[in-house]
């Protein structure tokens, strides 16, 4: 486990979500900062909060998520982003990962995949 508590900032236009992701990620032990329901609001509360791990999702109502996450991954390029959507099959991998995303789960995937994931991405940043 680590020393300090890792701060997750969830980008997603739906409350519902946010609220059951919010309530997960605080369940396994994590911090969540901020959450965001466009993509620029996303982007000023990042640079705001500096989180460890942002969750973003697909759909924004100002941009895509592959637009948001360029942005995030140039403003602030040591929080690795979780593109959490429910199209997975149709984002290209290669594309998302030339714009920051380091890693993309399916709405659909059971929780416990989230939160494994997130714990990955967050030991990776830790080693670095």
């Amino acid at each position: 486990m680590y020393a300090m508590t890792k701060k997750i900032q969830l980008v997603d236009d739906s409350e519902a979500i946010r609220r059951a992701l919010s309530h997960i990620f605080r369940t396994a032990g994590f911090e969540v900062c901020d959450d965001a329901r466009t993509a620029s609001q996303g982007i000023l509360e990042a640079l705001l909060a500096h989180p460890d791990l942002i969750v973003l999702d697909m759909s924004l109502p100002d941009m895509n998520g592959l637009q948001a996450a360029s942005i995030l991954h140039s403003v602030v390029p040591d929080s690795p982003i979780m593109l959490f959507t429910l199209f997975v099959e149709t984002i290209a991998e290669r594309e998302a990962r030339k714009l920051g995303v380091a890693a993309m789960i399916s709405k659909h995937e059971p929780t416990d995949i989230l939160v494994q994931k997130a714990s990955e991405l967050l030991k990776l940043t830790v080693a670095s």
